[in-house]
């Protein structure tokens, strides 16, 4: 847990560049702070090839925190799956005593978003915590336990229900399709 706010430098090359740049910043939820557009020289490419370079103050990253019971399969697999996923932080734990990680008090103040695996994990959550639940969006994603630890199912399952709550994945190098 550790990404702060900072400058993040982009560069994007080929003939549609100026659209990919458009589309990347409205997307990126960062400030422009500067920018050049070139020939070529930026990309060390052709002299006919345009390259857009930019720069953005990208905000804190989010904090996502995922909830199962045991912390032993669903919610540690969807940590691994998502750790590298650009601005947010994640973490996972348990709800039962005796969890690999329990899940505290901390855990929830820290959390924007909170990924639960089952109604019943919601309810304890909000039962348990509920004075330290303040904005924070509760979102169940219906997984039963019945997966074992980074089985490709449950990570196609999380991939599909967890990244339309994800800021784009971005910045990445954007290149355009040839």
């Amino acid at each position: 847990m550790g990404n702060a706010t900072g400058l993040r430098w982009q560069t994007i090359t080929g003939g549609i560049a100026d659209s990919i740049f458009k589309s990347q910043i409205s997307r990126a939820n960062g400030k422009l702070v500067d920018f050049q557009m070139e020939l070529g020289a930026l990309s060390g490419q052709s002299l006919q090839t345009p390259a857009i370079r930019y720069c953005l103050e990208m905000p804190e990253p989010k904090h996502i925190l995922f909830l199962c019971s045991a912390n032993r399969m669903r919610s540690p697999t969807a940590e691994t799956v998502f750790q590298d996923w650009p601005g947010i932080e994640v973490a996972s734990a348990g709800l039962n005593i005796g969890a690999e990680v329990e899940l505290t008090p901390e855990l929830v103040e820290w959390a924007d978003v909170i990924f639960v695996m089952e109604k019943t994990h919601r309810n304890r959550l909000t039962k348990k915590f509920r004075s330290q639940l303040k904005d924070q969006r509760i979102i169940c994603l219906h997984i039963p336990d019945e997966f074992a630890v980074m089985d490709p199912e449950l990570i196609e399952i999380l991939r599909r229900r967890v990244t339309p709550h994800l800021p784009p994945p971005w910045p990445r190098e954007a290149k355009p399709s040839e």
